[in-house]
């Protein structure tokens, strides 16, 4: 992004021709001189004239501290909002306030900001931008400096839901701007349902094999996952019943120095009494009650209940039964396909909601606007989002992940694929502390120091 510019001129305009109908807002910074710096043009969906003024001034209060801005002046040709944003009109609509709101709270991190009134005139610039995200509808731009066009897909904000298309993750990049976070000051912390600490917001999807030589590996690949900070997800290769032995085995593991080597025990994943946390897949097909309750007095921390069709009627009682039964365990269960899903999921009861497996009955899930679509209903319903992004290589995967992560995902779940070899405790040791490592590097990348932040200020361009 260059160097960081600490103060700048904003000019904001939103339009939605129609009133309500497609609108789009547009930002154009300057500097003192008048040269412009950056531009923003975005649609936002269906809104009114007074929606997407404001959000225009939201979009440019999140992206002023990317530009490395403290001091940001701002000029609209919107009365009322001018006027509301200074205290001399009330907001009185409900849907103006959480706008209202939410300009409050992102303007407190600057040290100075003020809103000044202009003529339609004095505004062109602006109203340009926004009226062509307007005529675009659904695509989105951002113009550095107003000579090059790449579409943007701005993050959510006040609860609106951004419509930039069907899109997966591979369809995406994540866009880097002026930070000041350094690696080492990003904290991935993550907290799930009941008192589940991560030290890396992902899961590690491990398929156990029936055979009996198998366990020992198992058992030292999941103790080591979550040694690391990660949780290892079990996934039964035949039937639930081989998944008890092997939760007792990972709660019991005491493996050797090189596998058990941590950065300190703030890192690891660990239950109350210290030993590793673990996870384990199940679906609805199964015969589950008996399996649950073994299950759970050898210690497992979290059930993930999959079906392909993420919210049908067998998966939903299911969740009912589970949760009845087992009600301090948490439970996230899917796959769901859109939003709908996710509320069904977790109206049945479910902690959270699971999107992602990459194909159901052979239709590729768009996974990229499936968890935009989601995010906001979990996180208005205090649920979980988890996203499955696959098999991946270990040199893939952190991207993988972060790109989940910025859609809005609380934790992703992956798949690693070993590079010639089978995984061997050492080599997943290694492997985690290097996938840490890179995920820490994108979110300083990104200017942000908490997953959560980088939920509500990650940005995207299609590739």
């Amino acid at each position: 992004m260059g160097r960081p510019f600490t103060e700048l001129i904003a000019y904001i305009d939103g339009a939605s021709p129609g009133n309500p109908g497609q609108a789009g807002v547009g930002v154009s910074f300057q500097d003192s001189s008048g040269k412009e710096i950056q531009a923003l043009s975005v649609s936002i969906g269906e809104a009114t004239n007074n929606v997407a003024e404001y959000h225009a001034l939201i979009l440019a209060l999140e992206e002023a501290p990317r530009l490395g801005v403290r001091r940001l002046t701002v000029f609209s040709d919107s009365e009322l909002l001018v006027k509301q944003f200074n205290g001399q009109y009330r907001v009185k609509t409900a849907h103006l306030r959480t706008c209202f709101d939410r300009v409050q709270e992102l303007g407190a991190g600057l040290e100075s900001l003020s809103l000044t009134h202009v003529s339609r005139e004095q505004n062109q610039r602006a109203d340009e931008l926004a009226r062509r995200a307007a005529r675009r509808g659904k695509a989105d731009e951002r113009s550095p400096g107003g000579e090059s066009d790449n579409r943007l897909l701005a993050a959510e904000s006040a609860g609106v839901v951004l419509r930039e298309g069907v899109l997966s993750l591979n369809e995406v990049a994540l866009l880097p701007v002026w930070s000041e976070v350094q690696p080492g000051e990003v904290d991935m912390e993550v907290s799930l349902a009941g008192d589940i600490r991560m030290g890396m917001p992902f899961l590690v999807n491990l398929t156990c094999s029936p055979k009996k030589e198998a366990l020992a590996a198992i058992t030292a690949l999941a103790a080591v996952t979550a040694l690391r900070g990660a949780m290892p997800l079990l996934r039964p290769g035949r039937s639930p019943r081989e998944l008890v032995e092997i939760v007792k085995r990972i709660k019991a593991y005491q493996g050797s120095g090189d596998d058990i080597d941590t950065d300190g025990p703030e890192n690891a994943c660990l239950d109350r009494q210290e030993r590793p946390r673990v996870g384990v897949v199940l679906h609805p097909d199964d015969d589950l009650s008996e399996h649950v309750s073994a299950l759970q007095k050898a210690g497992v921390d979290l059930l993930v209940l999959e079906a392909s069709l993420g919210h049908g009627s067998k998966l939903l009682a299911t969740i009912a039964r589970l949760k009845e039964s087992q009600p301090q365990l948490p439970l996230l269960a899917g796959d769901v396909t859109d939003g709908q899903g996710a509320e069904k999921v977790l109206g049945a009861g479910a902690d959270g909601v699971k999107v992602g497996a990459p194909y159901i009955l052979g239709l590729k899930v768009p996974l990229f606007s499936v968890i935009r679509e989601c995010a906001p209903i979990v996180q208005k319903r205090s649920g979980f989002l988890l996203a499955d992004v696959g098999t991946t290589e270990l040199m893939t995967a952190s991207s993988r992940i972060a790109r989940a992560l910025g859609a809005g995902a609380d934790l992703a779940a992956v798949t690693l694929e070993p590079a010639g070899e089978e995984w061997q405790p050492h080599i997943l040791t290694e492997g985690l502390d290097s996938l840490g490592e890179d995920i820490r590097m994108i979110l300083s990348c990104c200017g942000v120091s908490t997953v959560k932040e980088f939920h509500r200020r990650a940005r995207f361009v299609r590739v």
